[in-house]
């Protein structure tokens, strides 16, 4: 924060003109910014980026069939083992919220969130059944493995895991009559994301588990620090913890990749800057 003084002559500081100035940058300009806030509304516009949950899930030994071997008659069929795994990366947020001041410490209104997440798919060939000691006297520069161009092709995949969040909340202006303030905020409400069960290569599923529902509940909690410049606008750093419900799955997979899905809760953290208006 920054006060802007006039100043006469030069003139030697004393202790006691150090602790008017330390008092001014503590409460702020006593003028606009101590006028009370009750009864009015400011929207808020922000951006940031939010840092996503992670690893969802992860498979360390999924069967497939490797087409290119066939086995003599009487023989089991040959089985590569996939090691796959899904996560979701860090994205760009935007925000938008509207709060209405009860009080001059108190505040209710609703955010929009908007949080650009990245999903991430890991694949690599943990057994290559082209290892079978049946093929032991087979050239294995000749055996081509498909499942191994499969899991290049997961790798390279990268897919929108965007989430929406509308959100009620209630808000606490710490300290109300400074020009700088911390607010604390805590919401509940409703996610919009997407499946995150499903991993596909060349048209083929190498898992597939239905997702439970698209709509989730969510949790919200923020810190932000506040700057106000007069009650027309104010700016403000936010940090934002944040809870989600995520798909994950709740069985290992059969032979085709078939499986079933769940959901479990997975924090993520998000920072944004933005301005405030009164409206």
């Amino acid at each position: 924060m920054r006060n802007h003084i006039r100043i006469g002559r030069p003139h030697k500081p004393s202790l006691a003109g150090l602790a008017l100035f330390l008092s001014a940058m503590a409460i702020g300009t006593p003028t606009r910014a101590q006028e009370t806030l009750a009864g009015r509304t400011f929207l808020s516009i922000g951006g940031g980026f939010t840092l996503g949950p992670g690893e969802l899930w992860s498979i360390r030994r999924q069967p497939i069939l490797n087409p290119n071997l066939r086995p003599s008659a009487g023989d089991p069929p040959f089985v590569d083992s996939l090691f796959l795994s899904q996560s979701v990366d860090p994205g760009s947020s935007f925000l938008i919220s509207v709060t209405k001041y009860l009080t001059d410490g108190i505040g209710i209104g609703g955010d929009l969130m908007y949080a650009g997440f990245r999903s991430s798919q890991n694949c690599t060939v943990a057994f290559d059944s082209a290892d079978d000691e049946r093929n032991a006297l087979l050239d294995r520069e000749t055996i081509s493995n498909p499942n191994r161009s499969a899991c290049d092709d997961v790798r390279l995949q990268q897919r929108n895991a965007i989430t929406f969040d509308l959100m009620p909340f209630i808000s606490w202006r710490i300290l109300p009559k400074a020009e700088i303030t911390p607010i604390l905020k805590a919401g509940i409400g409703l996610s919009l994301g997407p499946c995150t069960v499903r991993v596909r290569s060349f048209g083929r599923n190498l898992i597939d588990a239905p997702c439970s529902s698209t709509r989730r509940p969510a949790f919200a909690g923020t810190i932000s620090l506040y700057r106000q410049t007069d009650l027309e606008a104010q700016f403000h750093f936010e940090f934002r913890l944040s809870l989600h419900r995520w798909d994950t799955l709740d069985s290992a997979p059969d032979l085709n990749g078939i499986a079933t899905s769940t959901t479990v809760w997975k924090s993520d953290i998000g920072f944004s800057m933005g301005v405030d208006f009164q409206v």
